[in-house]
């Protein structure tokens, strides 16, 4: 007797994570294959997503809170007071302030919570790179 054999991904019923595995291969394949030919109209448009999110506003929150929770503030008055009395009030502009400020203010976020904050905002552009 010639008996066939069957063949087993026929009978087999399709695995729901192999095929949501499938997708997000395939996903990430459209993902790099844009971000190769079209990188800066690709930034644009997940920058432009990301703006105009609430994610955004929920993150920058966050953000601010924590900040705020940190010392952060504190440090900075402290800095900006202490700048001022060293210079003098009339000896140093408006524009130098803000950018010693602003320089001092990126170095003093505390590194557990830069991290979070990447770790937000990765989270949602791959949320919207499965879309």
């Amino acid at each position: 007797m010639n008996r066939r054999k069957k063949n087993p991904q026929k009978n087999k019923k399709k695995n729901p994570q192999n095929q949501n595995q499938k997708l997000i291969q395939n996903n990430q394949q459209i993902f790099d294959k844009q971000i190769q030919e079209k990188p800066e109209e690709f930034f644009d448009k997940l920058k432009f997503q990301f703006e105009n999110s609430k994610e955004k506003k929920n993150i920058e929150e966050t953000f601010r809170k924590k900040l705020i929770e940190s010392n952060w503030k504190q440090k900075m008055e402290t800095f900006c007071n202490e700048l001022i009395e060293s210079k003098g009030i009339s000896n140093i502009s408006k524009e130098k302030i803000l950018k010693k400020m602003i320089f001092e203010g990126q170095l003093n976020v505390p590194l557990e919570l830069r991290n979070e904050l990447e770790s937000s905002i990765r989270s949602f552009l791959e949320t919207i790179q499965m879309n």
